[in-house]
């Protein structure tokens, strides 16, 4: 039986020196990894990780190294089709956001001003709604809403410090610290976990789902809307709050409805593989 892990958290690139990225060590991961290692059924493990996550103790792991979300989702991948997987395991913090634009507060503005100077000549509506805006009646629903789109254009076409891609700065691959007013710009990263229903068919497939400082009701209820929007079956439903060391509190909800609770990492490992042995009629040494 052959295992996929995604471990760590994802870094998503400022400019050539800087990255947005999250907290998380890989201990998740790696505590997985060493529980399937453990086991004579288990054959390779292929432990897709950032490059700060914890590497596992067992020599049936081969580490693939990513960064992004972009080369996460490129080495799943090439992973599916190049290898056969009995069981996914998507454990990693992946960024739900990564860097769209770089701009400073000066060139919002300067992108604006430009904006409706060209509109003068294209929207004679332009000037009365802006003149109607500062008025304390405010603006009709249409107008109001025709106003924002046209001002959210204006910021989203400001002039950008990076080019195409987060290392490709004006100023060189590292953006200046005398710069004042800088402003991030960021967009939505692709769900991870969406397609590995598509390029597994067969396999089983086990999500995570995290809030912070949530109530346990709606935890349940967001880690049953991942289960059945991705085809996962199972998820381990967990929150923030509950984390601190080894001390780890989850529940893993599967699709026929069963919840097993856990408080540790280990526990947590320990029944992921549990549940796997099961889909995959081996049975635990």
């Amino acid at each position: 039986m052959d295992v996929l892990i995604t471990a760590g958290g994802t870094a998503e690139k400022i400019d050539g020196v800087r990255y947005i990225t999250n907290t998380s060590t890989g201990s998740m991961g790696k505590a997985l990894a060493e529980a399937f290692g453990a086991l004579e059924e288990i054959g390779k493990i292929w432990y897709i990780c950032g490059p700060k996550a914890l590497r596992p103790a067992t020599s049936k792991a081969y580490i693939i190294e990513v960064e992004s979300t972009d080369g996460l989702e490129a080495a799943i991948r090439r992973q599916c089709q190049d290898s056969h997987i009995d069981v996914a395991v998507h454990a990693m913090a992946v960024s739900d956001y990564a860097v769209e634009r770089v701009t400073t507060v000066g060139s919002v503005a300067d992108g604006v001003v430009d904006a409706l100077k060209r509109a003068g000549d294209e929207d004679a509506g332009l000037a009365r709604l802006i003149c109607n805006a500062v008025q304390p009646e405010g603006l009709p629903e249409d107008d109001d809403r025709r106003l924002r789109a046209y001002f959210a254009d204006a910021v989203r076409n400001a002039y950008s410090l990076i080019g195409g891609h987060a290392g490709d700065c004006a100023y060189g691959g590292k953006l200046s610290s005398n710069i004042d007013g800088l402003m991030i710009s960021l967009k939505r990263t692709p769900k991870v976990i969406a397609s590995l229903r598509g390029l597994l068919p067969d396999a089983l497939i086990v999500g995570f789902k995290l809030l912070d400082g949530s109530e346990k009701e709606t935890l349940m209820k967001a880690a049953r809307e991942l289960m059945e929007r991705n085809g996962c079956d199972y998820v381990l439903a967990n929150d923030q709050a509950w984390i601190s060391g080894d001390s780890h509190k989850g529940f893993l909800l599967g699709r026929d409805g069963e919840c097993e609770s856990f408080n540790s990492k280990g526990e947590i490992a320990a029944g992921i593989v549990r549940a796997a042995l099961r889909h995959c009629g081996a049975t635990a040494r």
